[in-house]
């Protein structure tokens, strides 16, 4: 629907975008609901400390997972392009974020990073001074590609917009 307000050149556009799973109709609750029963790939850190480091002549910030838990798991899939990371339980989702460089992008939250990226490696240090040092992450593939920026929104919108889980949440904008 389009609609032109009389004597303006402002009109609003109302849009829908209807995503499947299995040729069956999903919504965005189901989605996040999935993605919680799935088996999560895990980070383990020696501490919680970050520490911001020289990297080439840029500044990093940097956390230090334990030994084997340096890289992102190779089992996620580089055609993957939204990422959820989770509480060390993988009960609540704690951010949700879109990336066509899946691997790099997951490095950059969860070990190290530019201090100049908008990376959540900040509130990691944070949660996992409070709640413990490990952390769950997992991934899907939105096809085609191009809509994966709408569906993030979509499940940001909606983690939003419901108290219950959004209590930790990390995410600061829906779109």
């Amino acid at each position: 629907m389009c609609k032109l307000k009389k004597g303006t050149s402002e009109f609003s556009i109302s849009a829908s975008l209807e995503m499947t799973y299995e040729n069956n109709k999903i919504y965005a609750k189901e989605i996040l609901d999935k993605v919680l029963k799935e088996k999560h790939y895990e980070i383990k850190y020696n501490d919680y400390n970050l520490e911001s480091v020289d990297d080439k002549g840029k500044k990093s910030l940097q956390l230090h997972p334990m030994k084997g838990y340096e890289v992102i798991d190779p089992n996620v899939k580089s055609d993957h392009n939204i990422y959820f990371i989770l509480d060390s339980n993988g009960k609540k989702i704690l951010y949700v974020g879109k990336s066509q460089k899946i691997r790099n992008r997951l490095t950059n939250h969860l070990v190290k990073c530019s201090s100049t990226t908008s990376s959540k490696i900040k509130n990691i240090s944070e949660y996992m001074s409070k709640h413990g040092t490990s952390l769950k992450y997992y991934s899907i593939k939105v096809k085609p590609k191009k809509l994966y920026g709408a569906v993030e929104g979509m499940l940001i919108a909606y983690i939003k917009n419901n108290e219950a889980l959004d209590t930790d949440n990390w995410n600061d904008r829906e779109d």
